[in-house]
């Protein structure tokens, strides 16, 4: 019984702790906190200290996370539509399964991030730093990646239709059996990409540096290759 006591006792301070050094609001420290399945719509967060933390489920709709810190946080399965959080530091972020439609990204640090299976239409990485990101099966529908550091990435099986990476560094990017249709790659860096078995119809890649692009399998359909000319088989 005593045993029990110590227990409760324990689990006691831990929420006190809790409560008291996680105030959920602008640059509050709530490191490692677990916030599964809280409602966080629309509430202002910015400079939030969040690296660790558990979000699986939770609902930061419109939130704004400006300057968060979000390092090896879970939020999986959580709703991040039309959500800021820009300037950030998401290394090592995990999503899964996750809906992040309109999210402002720009300017953030998401090396290491792992996105999986997750939604990213309209999303906007411009100038954002996702060296080593890994995803998979994500909808990256329209989003906007120009000028953002994508090197040693991989971005297999996904939907990449209309995306803009103009400007980008995608060297030694594997970018395999995903949908690049009518995507912008103009002026990008796409040194020793892979895109194998990819569907490159319509796709852009004027004045990009394509030295050692390996283009294994893929579909050309009114591809625009780097000195403007239209091609329907591998230009290489």
């Amino acid at each position: 019984q005593i045993t029990m006591m110590q227990s409760d006792i324990q689990s006691l301070n831990s929420t006190i702790v809790n409560a008291t050094t996680c105030d959920l609001g602008p640059w509050a420290n709530c490191t490692g906190v677990d916030l599964t399945g809280m409602d966080l719509s629309g509430l202002d967060l910015q400079g939030i200290n969040l690296a660790n933390a558990i979000l699986t489920n939770a609902d930061l709709s419109g939130a704004n996370l400006d300057y968060s810190v979000l390092t090896n946080a879970r939020l999986d399965g959580a709703d991040l539509t039309a959500t800021d959080i820009k300037m950030a530091n998401l290394n090592d972020v995990y999503m899964f399964e996750t809906n992040a439609n309109d999210t402002d990204f720009r300017m953030s640090d998401m090396k290491d991030a792992n996105l999986q299976q997750s939604y990213f239409r309209d999303a906007d990485f411009r100038f954002t730093d996702l060296t080593f990101f890994s995803t998979t099966y994500s909808d990256f529908y329209n989003a906007d990646f120009r000028h953002s550091k994508i090197t040693y990435g991989y971005m297999n099986n996904a939907e990449m239709r209309f995306v803009d990476f103009r400007y980008s560094d995608m060297t030694s990017n594997y970018a395999v059996n995903s949908n690049f249709t009518y995507a912008k790659l103009q002026y990008s860096v796409l040194i020793s990409s892979d895109f194998s078995i990819s569907d490159l119809t319509g796709t852009n890649f004027e004045d990009a540096d394509a030295s050692d692009i390996y283009f294994y399998q893929c579909t050309f359909s009114n591809t625009k290759w780097t000195d403007g000319t239209l091609v329907n088989s591998d230009p290489t």
